[in-house]
């Protein structure tokens, strides 16, 4: 975990966009290593992390600390983002 993560968190709630990017260059090599490794294509999981944080960005106001690190559910909705992309390459 971050330290100070909280405090990050809740400049970023307010606003405070320096704070939000410290939690995502902290977080975003381990999402992009977990994303890479279970679609395998550089370019589509840059885009999905991409996506996935712009989301997080998007919906900060509605997070709220659930006991675990900022990124587990971001890792989680990742994974589901790259199942649905593994899943459209397959048809």
């Amino acid at each position: 975990m971050l330290e100070d993560e909280n405090k990050l968190i809740k400049e970023a709630q307010k606003g405070e966009s320096e704070c939000f990017g410290r939690l995502y260059d902290h977080y975003i090599p381990q999402i992009y290593r977990f994303v890479l490794m279970k679609i395998n294509h550089r370019q589509e999981a840059e885009d999905l992390v991409h996506d996935v944080f712009l989301s997080a960005w998007q919906n900060l106001d509605s997070y709220s600390h659930q006991g675990f690190p900022f990124p587990v559910g971001y890792i989680r909705l990742t994974a589901t983002k790259s199942s649905i992309t593994i899943g459209s390459k397959s048809r």
